[in-house]
């Protein structure tokens, strides 16, 4: 399925924006060392657990951006499921 993004007019400088670029490896790696962990928490004991403690994950994120990365990854994987 096709993304599409439609351009939006934005007032941050460049570096803002290179701040921004600038989290999204270190958001995709965290990302996939949490769905790691949800997996092997999901073969133990058979279902997934979101508030899992998650603080042993090594990451350049903070705590609070790291609680928030499953959310947006479970809904992602249920839309890609729905298709």
């Amino acid at each position: 399925m096709p993304y599409r993004a439609i351009e939006v007019k934005h007032y941050a400088n460049k570096g803002k924006v290179e701040k921004i670029k600038a989290l999204f490896k270190p958001a995709k790696q965290t990302a996939q060392a949490i769905e790691h962990y949800q997996w092997q928490v999901f073969f133990r004991t058979g279902s997934f657990n979101r508030k899992a403690n998650i603080k042993h994950i090594q990451s350049k994120l903070s705590e609070r951006y790291k609680y928030t990365i499953p959310v947006s990854l479970s809904s992602a994987y249920l839309r890609k499921l729905c298709v």
